[in-house]
């Protein structure tokens, strides 16, 4: 009785399809956001892991929601011909293939069972316009890829269980597809060594596995995990595979790249030996990391020159974000730096003008609020990981040493914070230095070894510059000036000067040794935004409350020129100035405009006027684009040379907080700032 259900199990058994055997081990991993190249490549490609990657980009979205139209294909693709598989569900025998062009096939497809798989030209129209995804924008992947295939049905469909002998990256457009993934070292029990038409095509029929001749197929262990339109799967080279199709029309994109350059089988009868073998050696053997240069370009331009175009980019590959924060509707936000597509945000019920920080090894972004609240992001997901309590709203720029490691905080209500960011990013409290007589709106400045803070005081005898120590908060030396500081300050460090400026009219230039005053410069007019100082410490920058701009010798502090940006009572002036010594221009917000001046005599080179007042800081990337919020709700990117917009996204609030650039090399002035 017992061998009679042995038997009948067994016999039931043969007729499950591929995968049904036994449990799945679950998903592959699946990322809600788009990974830098460089993580992608030492995350996933050189350790052969499979991802799906859910792309949240708007843009992408609307451009493949076209492709589900018929006639949108025809008028790009017309009379390209093809090959098409004549059966879509794959079974034990090869299907037949039919030889047609694509408006032959389009004019089919709805009436026959037809499944369009053929080799695609990229330089086709139909891809000028479609971006790259963010894990493939960078150049050593272009260079790698060989071809790309477009596949097309209106029927549900199967495909063969096989591999194949390139990294796959494969873009869902319409319709499903249901993927079963298994490693390649489970070639032995897809009979590789037993292919009846080509190498890493398995035998096993996976509609109705017959387990009397293969019985190992049974054991094979996949993943499962199902693509939807705007979805970016990559399959390591040489994984087995089986898809199921659904939810007609499926149109998918595969970008076929030779990543590691597999060398030849030597002896395709053991193929599941061989392949097992060298993409384990390859893998090891390759680089664990690459160098990416910037590549924001279409899939169509990727394509030229056989795929081996020496291509010279705009913009390098280290800018891929820019980070923000809203003020009044609160929102921490993270930018596409090239195109300005919003690539996550998170809302929160204050506001926020606090500029945020990225950790040393950029995986981190710490942000803050006006509800006293310090919170730490991954910097390209935008997942939430920690989120501490303060005594009190937090408006001053946050601060992070990125030797040690330890990020700086202060709050309104004169207490600061430093926290020691541990091996596993969580924060651990070094000391709470405090409370100081008056409000902190200026940002500590990092000055080994101390940490200076200046403060808004009512008192004309309490001090407004405290130098702490940067492990234990102890104060290292105050010094009085009997008015209050809103800005932070900078310094030379050849002659260890620090210039401080109050909301009152003077510069004020004290010993960052002693603490000591060294002389006091009467400018004239109260400042609330931080100055800049050149390289070489003999040239000091300063915008007044009132919209007034000068440049000051630094060291006999003569004004050497000064001009009337904005003569009104109406505004207050609390934007930074930045220098790009490089161009000799100086970058100024005042009011409602945004320009670049001569640093040498203040000429005004460009203007840029918006819909509201501008009130944090320029920043500048490397290559040029300069970015600033403003009070009309609007980030915007402007060509640093000509003034042009190149793109403004529009957030929930006014935007008082400067952007962070993800970007180590950054070009940055020596300033300190309140933003």
């Amino acid at each position: 009785m017992i061998n009679f259900f042995v038997s009948m199990k067994h016999e039931f058994s043969t007729l499950l399809k591929l995968g049904m055997h036994k449990p799945t081990l679950g998903s592959i991993k699946v990322l809600n956001y788009e990974p830098t190249p460089k993580t992608f490549y030492e995350d996933f490609i050189r350790n052969s892991t499979p991802v799906l990657i859910r792309t949240n980009n708007p843009s992408w979205h609307k451009y493949f929601s076209n492709w589900a139209r018929p006639s949108f294909l025809q008028t790009h693709i017309n009379d390209m011909p093809g090959r098409a598989y004549s059966r879509p569900i794959w079974t034990q025998d090869y299907p037949g293939e039919v030889r047609l062009n694509f408006t032959d096939f389009l004019q089919r497809v709805y009436d026959e069972k037809l499944y369009w798989d053929s080799t695609f030209p990229l330089e086709n129209t139909l891809f000028k316009h479609m971006p790259l995804p963010l894990p493939l924008s960078c150049s050593r992947y272009t260079d790698w890829a060989q071809s790309t295939t477009l596949l097309y049905t209106n029927r549900n469909s199967t495909s063969a269980f096989h591999q194949d002998g390139a990294e796959n990256f494969f873009f869902q457009i319409s319709g499903k597809k249901t993927w079963l993934i298994a490693n390649y070292s489970e070639g032995n029990k897809a009979y590789a060594d037993l292919y009846d038409v080509q190498p890493g095509l398995s035998p096993i029929n996976p509609e109705q596995v017959d387990l009397d001749k293969y019985p190992l197929a049974a054991d094979i262990n996949f993943y499962k995990v199902t693509v939807e339109p705007g979805d970016m799967l990559y399959v390591p080279e040489h994984w087995w595979h089986h898809v199921t199709s659904f939810d007609p029309p499926i149109i998918s994109v595969n970008l076929w790249s030779n990543v590691f350059n597999f060398p030849p089988s030597q002896n395709l009868r053991n193929i599941a030996n061989h392949t097992t073998v060298v993409s384990k050696f390859i893998r090891e053997s390759s680089s664990p990391s690459i160098k990416c240069m910037w590549q924001h370009r279409s899939l169509a331009d990727v394509s030229q020159s056989n795929w081996k175009e020496v291509y010279t980019p705009s913009k390098s590959a280290y800018v891929y974000s820019i980070y923000f924060s809203s003020d009044i509707s609160g929102c921490f936000y993270a930018v596409n730096s090239i195109t300005g597509t919003i690539l996550w945000n998170y809302t929160i019920s204050t506001d926020a003008g606090s500029t945020p920080v990225v950790s040393a090894d950029e995986k981190t972004v710490y942000f803050a609020d006006e509800d006293s609240k310090l919170y730490a992001f991954h910097t390209e997901s935008g997942n939430l990981l920690w989120k501490i309590e303060l005594s009190d709203a937090i408006v001053a720029s946050l601060r992070l040493n990125k030797i040690k490691d330890i990020l700086y905080a202060a709050t309104i209500d004169g207490w600061v914070y430093a926290f020691n960011i541990t091996a596993d990013g969580r924060p651990s409290l070094l000391f709470k230095s405090g409370p100081f007589p008056g409000e902190i709106w200026s940002s500590p400045f990092i000055h080994k070894p101390g940490l200076i803070i200046c403060i808004k005081t009512t008192s004309t005898e309490d001090p407004s510059v405290y130098m702490l120590h940067e492990s234990n908060g102890s104060v290292m030396w105050s010094h009085t000036m009997g008015r209050p500081v809103f800005a932070s300050p900078v310094v030379d460090h050849e002659s260890n000067n620090l210039f401080v400026l109050d909301v009152e009219n003077y510069l004020n230039v004290i010993d960052m040794q002693t603490g000591k005053s060294l002389w006091t410069f009467d400018i004239g007019d109260g400042v609330l935004s931080s100055p800049v100082l050149s390289s070489n410490g003999n040239i000091l920058y300063i915008v007044t409350a009132s919209g007034q701009v000068m440049c000051l010798d630094a060291l006999k502090l003569d004004i050497i020129w000064k001009i009337v940006v904005e003569k009104s009572t109406d505004i207050e002036v609390v934007s930074s100035p930045l220098l790009m010594e490089k161009w000799k221009l100086l970058y100024v917000a005042v009011g409602y405009r945004v320009m670049a001046l001569d640093a040498k005599n203040g000429k005004i080179v460009w203007e840029f006027s918006a819909d509201a007042e501008f009130m944090s800081s320029p920043r500048l990337d490397k290559y040029g684009t300069l970015y600033i919020g403003g009070m009309d709700n609007k980030l915007y990117a402007l060509n640093g040379l000509k003034g042009t917009v190149q793109w403004s996204v529009l957030s929930l609030g006014p935007i008082v907080s400067s952007v962070t650039i993800f970007d180590r090399y950054v070009e940055e002035s020596s300033y300190g700032g309140l933003m």
